[in-house]
């Protein structure tokens, strides 16, 4: 399947082994941008890039993917 570059996905994750899944198995699909941690992603946040999909981990050591 080709990329479609009007399809953004933001992930926000801290484990490497999973975000290397997740960006292998969804590279194809989506334009891909990742957040670590909280101040990656406010950084993220700041800069106004608003992507179409984001997939947050739920249990970051700073932040719970829920607030």
């Amino acid at each position: 399947m080709s990329q479609l570059s009007s399809n953004h996905l933001h992930i926000i994750e801290d484990s490497l082994l999973t975000l290397h899944i997740l960006t292998n198995s969804l590279e194809e699909i989506y334009s891909i941008s990742v957040s670590s941690d909280r101040r990656e992603f406010i950084d993220f946040l700041k800069r106004g890039t608003s992507p179409d999909i984001y997939l947050i981990d739920i249990t970051l050591p700073d932040i719970d993917g829920f607030e």
